[in-house]
């Protein structure tokens, strides 16, 4: 029952127009963008030139396309309970794995990405 809610929400929310302004800022440049429809931050990151690191190519198992939410936390979508799994407890407050970030409604958010070694 509580999978078929969730999956209500999910259709309900990603129905909405999305028109987020994402500031991700990396050691080497600042890149700037909008999204305008349900893709992933990873996505629409690689399409802009933008390398963040994901060994398990999206598919949220490997937790290394990790990045911190500096600001507009609130034109994202929720964390699923997986993506709370693979993030561990400690990080579910600022960070989110890229993957999995999705944009909702009108906004700016400004994203830090973790270095990789």
């Amino acid at each position: 029952m509580l999978r078929r809610v969730k999956k209500w929400v999910q259709k309900m929310t990603a129905s909405e127009p999305v028109s987020v302004t994402v500031t991700i800022e990396s050691v080497e440049q600042n890149q700037t963008f909008v999204v305008e429809d349900g893709n992933s931050l990873l996505s629409h990151a690689r399409s802009h030139g933008v390398d963040i690191s994901s060994y398990c190519g999206g598919m949220c198992s490997c937790g290394t396309c990790i990045v911190d939410i500096v600001s507009g936390a609130q034109c994202t979508v929720m964390q699923s309970s997986r993506e709370t799994a693979v993030l561990g407890y400690s990080n579910k407050d600022r960070s989110r794995l890229a993957c999995q970030l999705k944009f909702v409604g009108n906004g700016a958010v400004h994203i830090r990405l973790r270095e990789q070694f």
